[in-house]
């Protein structure tokens, strides 16, 4: 008697499934880098208020929060570097505003928060979907799509 062994066939994701999940990853790093970017400055700022600046519990979560960002900056640049031609997709005032953002972030003072609130605002195209960082399948109708529908 011959005994029957279920198996289990792996297919492969479509690519549809996989372009929207690299999509919902660059928005979502976007989003986060700036913030916890902007987050780090106010911290610092804050944390430099005191007598005994960089050593309590603002420096750490100061800390904490630029580790996130350079984390979640990194992971980003490399999820555009492999897909470039969501990057060539950026619209050119984006770039530009990078670029200012690049001069407050560099600049010697302490503009960082200014920094990343133009950095998230230079983001926005990848953040919102509207054809950068999504494959072309972004929501262009202007609706607000949650997970929960």
């Amino acid at each position: 008697m011959a005994t029957i062994i279920p198996t289990l066939r792996s297919t492969p994701a479509p690519r549809t499934q996989t372009r929207s999940r690299t999509a919902e990853r660059v928005r979502g790093l976007a989003l986060a880098g700036p913030l916890l970017l902007f987050a780090h400055g106010i911290l610092d700022w804050v944390d430099g208020l005191g007598d005994a600046a960089g050593t309590g519990a603002y420096h750490l979560a100061a800390t904490a929060a630029l580790v996130g960002a350079l984390a979640a900056l990194g992971w980003l640049a490399l999820a555009v570097a492999v897909a470039p031609s969501d990057a060539a997709r950026m619209p050119l005032t984006s770039i530009g505003i990078a670029a200012l953002a690049g001069v407050a972030l560099a600049s010697p003072w302490d503009l960082l928060p200014l920094g990343a609130l133009l950095l998230l605002i230079a983001l926005a195209p990848l953040i919102r979907g509207d054809g950068a960082g999504d494959g072309g399948q972004g929501t262009a109708t202007g609706k607000v799509t949650t997970g929960l529908s």
